[in-house]
Parts: C-alpha cells; structure tokens; sequence
C-alpha cells in the first residue's frame, strides 16, 4: 500500500490528569474539547491553518489565560483531530488508505484550505488520494471500506464516487484481477502495493 508522511518533528504529544497537550516552551492558550476530550493547544500553529478555529476563537470570549473551543460533532474524532493538529505543529504523520477518510473530513471540518495556507493539509491530501490511492487496487478498495464510517462527508466530497470510479475503470481493464478485492480488503500485506512493488514514502510538496 500507499502511504505518505508529512512533518518533519518528533512527536511530542503527551497525556497528563486526562489532558492532552503538547511540550514546548511557550505556554499554551488554547483549549479544545473534541468528543469528551480536551487538548490543551496554541493558537498561533493551529490558527493559522484552520479557518474554523480562526472563527470560533473570534466568536467566543477569552479567558484569563486559555480560549476554550468545543468540537462535539467532529467527523473522525480524536484520532482524526490530533493528526489535524500534529500537521500544525509539523509533526510527523503518516497517511495512508486506513486514515485518509477520516483526515480528510476532519480538514475539511476545520476548513484547512489554500486560502488561509498555501499548501495546507486539505491540498495535500487531494494530490495523495489523486495521484496515489486511486491507482491501486488495494487502496482503492480499502478507502471505500473506510466511507462507511462518514457516509455523507465522503459522499458529499465525492470521496466515494472517486472511489468507486477508479475500482470500476480498474475492472473493465483488467477483469482477471476482480476476484482480488477480497484479499486486499484485510491487512494482509500492508508492505507491498497492488502492482507488487514496495510502498514507499510519497512526498508532497
């Protein structure tokens, strides 16, 4: 399969009292409330990738020392919004088939666009499922599978139509590979792509 890392930093997210922050010497002003979860943040990497936080920090009223944020209805959850923030801090992340979805609704979600960054995560992520995941079948197969868990995000980004276009172009030049939809929908051989070669790391600008 496919994957792509982004960042370049260690990670240092960690978990105290139940919170998650992340160690750096500047003191954090920004708490986020993600599902039951709190993330004790800053503005300044996040802000200035995320339209939507830009809006809710100027909506709502500073505290003494931290803004507080809820996101109840976050699409993709905990998982999904720290990868969305690790991208911020230019933290290492891996993408990947399994992930892509769910990263993918949780930038739209935060509204990471080109407008308030050039080269922000959502541009990122297009060119890897465009250029990458839509080429393999394993991949391809395994994104489609992970829809299903954000049916009318994928829907209305046209994740799933791109899907299930791609599968099907696939079928109609090589009907012989058909019967290999199931095997690549397990975690099998998660190191080799659909044409056999080695995954590598795949670099986006």
């Amino acid at each position: 399969m496919k994957f792509m890392k982004l960042g370049s930093r260690p990670d240092t997210f960690y978990t105290a009292e139940a919170v998650r922050s992340v160690s750096s010497e500047v003191s954090s002003d920004l708490i986020v409330q993600v599902k039951g979860s709190r993330y004790l943040l800053h503005k300044f990497p996040l802000l200035s990738k995320c339209l939507r936080l830009q809006r809710l920090c100027s909506e709502s009223p500073d505290s003494q020392q931290h803004q507080i944020i809820q996101l109840p209805d976050f699409p993709g959850g905990i998982e999904a919004f720290e990868l969305c923030a690790k991208f911020c801090y230019g933290i290492t992340i891996t993408l990947s088939a399994y992930n892509i979805v769910s990263a993918r609704c949780a930038a739209e979600y935060l509204q990471m666009t080109e407008d308030v960054e050039k080269g922000n995560l959502i541009y990122k992520l297009e060119v890897f499922f465009s250029s990458c995941i839509l080429h393999g079948w394993k991949d391809s197969i395994v994104t489609l599978q992970t829809t299903k868990a954000f049916p009318s995000w994928s829907e209305e980004l046209g994740i799933t139509s791109r899907c299930i276009e791609a599968i099907a172009l696939k079928v109609l030049a090589h009907p012989t590979k058909a019967n290999l939809s199931h095997s690549y929908s397990r975690r099998g051989r998660d190191d080799v792509s659909c044409n056999g070669e080695k995954a590598k790391d795949i670099e986006v600008p």
